[in-house]
């Protein structure tokens, strides 16, 4: 008996063809589909804040050495804050030993909503007094042995201003990153006091016990 044709059957190849021009047309689909709107986070978000970081020049008798590595350590800063707070926006400025420098940074005090002053050496002509005292949230943190000797002397008068002000002197970077992530508490509606509340509450409490005596 003589087999019959039957038109409506395809050949191997044929069916693999179509098998792949279905895929194709699915896939095509898929990609043309609207798909959900994924944005990044709205820099507006984030409170801005000025981060000073007070500096001299190197060439001299400074502490804690002459030739010491200024950028290195502000590098080293900037890098630990921005994984730190990431719900926070640092501005960096460098001021160098000259008064007029503080008058130039609050200048622009309106663009920011606080301050993160780092005394990164002795640099006796930074006044931090004056950068401490804008009214808004304001952190001034000690670079230990570098610019231990500005900030002792100068923090007793910054503390007793009234304003919205705390520190922070440590050789571990974690706890400037403590207190420096309660800047985010302005974007929830904080007041600059409550934010320097913050501040305080975070630095004692990475501040080991006393010992007993």
């Amino acid at each position: 008996m003589r087999a019959k044709s039957h038109p409506s059957l395809c050949s191997r190849r044929q069916f693999l063809s179509g098998c792949a021009c279905c895929a194709g047309c699915a896939a095509a689909g898929l990609l043309l589909r609207p798909r959900p709107a994924f944005t990044a986070a709205d820099p507006s978000d984030k409170p801005k804040v000025r981060l000073v970081f007070c500096e001299t020049l190197n060439d001299k008798p400074i502490w804690p050495n002459i030739g010491y590595d200024f950028d290195a350590r502000r590098k080293r800063l900037l890098d630990v804050l921005a994984q730190g707070c990431p719900a926070v926006e640092f501005l960096p400025v460098t001021l160098m030993d000259d008064p007029k420098h503080a008058d130039d940074v609050l200048a622009k005090c309106s663009e920011v909503d606080g301050y993160l002053i780092c005394v990164q050496g002795l640099g006796w002509r930074n006044d931090i007094v004056k950068l401490s005292g804008s009214g808004k949230p304001t952190l001034v943190v000690d670079n230990l042995f570098g610019g231990s000797g500005l900030f002792l002397t100068r923090l007793p008068e910054i503390m007793k201003s009234g304003k919205p002000v705390d520190w922070v002197s440590s050789s571990n970077d974690v706890d400037l990153v403590a207190s420096a992530q309660q800047f985010a508490l302005l974007k929830q509606g904080k007041s600059a006091a409550e934010v320097a509340a913050a501040f305080r509450a975070a630095r004692r409490a990475k501040t080991p016990p006393a010992p007993a005596s």
